[in-house]
């Protein structure tokens, strides 16, 4: 099968909590195997019964009426193999350990895996992969912040996979890249927009002008953050401590200021925040009640 044609779309009926050791150890071993998968200089012994239920695409090349069916194997064209092999060992077993946010990866390659996903059309991986964007973009506000809010350490190969990655969000035709813009907008709000400063960074926004309006619209609806008369503030300093669980961290994704009384009786703005647990926690409540 040639790579990126677009294929029928139906609803995942996976769910992740299916996984199976015998599942892993089917693909480890092969035996039992009744398809073929080849990419590259890759070949993987598989389970109808495991695969053309875990992802529609291999569903319809095998259970259809392609010619494939009728082989038993489906060649992917223009493909990375590792990455195909990354889809395969997570349809068997779950397994992310290669290419989750610990494993050092960078987003230009969780984009081509996400790419590669979007075309066998795993629904429950793709959702997956953008956490793991979102976790690799949060630890690097992290540093953003624990530099005083200084984004002018942040290193060209860094810039060049969030701009790959802005790129393939908002310049791709399909939809399905749309769940790729939140993270990259995320992650100019947690620098509490000092990565906005950065003159490389402003050049390359005139290649996706759809990232820098959604920076934007962040910016003026609360990606700033206000004081409690809702006027606009953008806040690029950090708290002494957590206002909610009173310890002091690392990185606070939201602050404002507020109005305190001092010991004189007079009043003053402090600058407050939640840490990042706490304002999870919040987001949680916020929901539920909803």
């Amino acid at each position: 099968m040639s790579s990126r044609k677009s294929i029928q779309k139906k609803p995942n009926a996976f769910i992740g909590d299916t996984f199976r050791a015998s599942d892993a150890e089917l693909l480890k071993s092969g035996i039992l195997s009744d398809v073929m998968v080849i990419c590259g200089d890759q070949t993987w012994n598989l389970h109808k019964t495991v695969i053309c239920y875990r992802c529609p695409f291999f569903e319809k090349a095998f259970l259809g009426k392609f010619s494939e069916a009728r082989d038993g194997t489906v060649t992917i064209n223009g493909e990375d193999p590792v990455l195909v092999g990354w889809a395969i060992t997570w349809l068997y077993s779950g397994a992310s350990s290669e290419w989750n946010s610990e494993s050092g990866i960078g987003v230009s390659k969780l984009v081509d895996f996400f790419q590669l996903v979007d075309y066998l059309d795993i629904d429950q991986l793709k959702t997956i992969i953008v956490s793991q964007i979102e976790s690799v973009l949060l630890k690097a506000a992290r540093d953003v912040q624990a530099n005083n809010n200084d984004a002018s350490n942040l290193v060209e190969p860094f810039l060049n996979d969030f701009f790959y990655a802005a790129n393939t969000a908002y310049n791709t035709g399909s939809t399905a890249f749309w769940a790729l813009r939140q993270p990259l907008v995320d992650f100019a709000a947690n620098t509490r927009f000092s990565v906005c400063k950065n003159p490389s960074i402003w050049k390359r926004l005139e290649e996706t002008p759809g990232l820098g309006t959604d920076i934007l619209r962040r910016l003026i609806t609360n990606g700033g953050n206000a004081d409690e008369d809702g006027s606009l503030l953008v806040l690029t300093q950090t708290p002494a401590k957590c206002v909610r669980c009173k310890k002091e961290r690392d990185f606070y994704p939201f602050t404002w200021l507020k109005d305190v009384d001092t010991s004189r009786g007079a009043r003053r703005l402090a600058l407050v925040g939640n840490c990042d647990t706490c304002h999870q926690a919040h987001l949680e409540r916020a929901k539920e009640s909803n």
